[in-house]
C-alpha cells in the first residue's frame, strides 16, 4: 500500500518542523530564565516594601486592628504587588508556551516513528 504524504508529513518536513521547534524552545528557555529572574526580584521587592510599610503603619501609634493595618499597608504597596503578580503571570504564560513547543516536538517524533515503521513495513526484502 502506498501512502501519499504531504510535504509537512514527509520525514524531511517533520525534521524541519522539529528543528524549528527545538530552536524556538531554546529561545523560549532563555526568555523564561530572564523573566523568572525579574519575577523573583519583583516578589522580593514587594515583600520588602510590605514589611517596611507594615512596620511604619504599626509604629504610627494609632490603635488599629490587624485588618485595618493590612488594609492601609495593602493600599500603599498595591503597585509593587501588581508588578510582582504581573511578572508571575508572564512567567506562567512563558512556561505554557514552552510546553506547546515540547508537545510539538513530541508529535513530530511520534510521526517520524510511525513513518519509519510504515516504511519498514512496506519495504519488501
Amino acid at each position: 500500500m502506498t501512502v501519499a504524504y504531504s510535504s509537512e508529513l514527509a520525514p524531511n518536513g517533520l525534521m524541519n518542523h522539529m528543528n524549528e521547534a527545538v530552536t524556538n524552545l531554546s529561545r523560549l528557555v532563555s526568555e523564561y530564565h530572564d523573566m523568572l529572574i525579574r519575577a523573583v526580584k519583583a516578589e522580593a521587592l514587594y515583600r520588602e516594601l510590605y514589611a517596611k510599610t507594615y512596620l511604619e503603619v504599626k509604629a504610627s501609634g494609632d490603635k488599629m486592628t490587624v485588618t485595618e493595618i493590612d488594609a492601609r499597608v495593602t493600599e500603599r504597596v498595591k503597585d509593587a504587588k501588581f508588578e510582582a503578580d504581573m511578572a508571575d503571570a508572564l512567567v506562567k504564560a512563558k512556561r505554557e508556551e514552552m510546553d506547546v513547543e515540547r508537545k510539538s516536538i513530541e508529535v513530530a517524533q511520534s510521526a517520524l516513528a510511525w513513518s519509519r515503521a510504515e516504511l519498514e513495513h512496506t519495504v519488501v526484502t
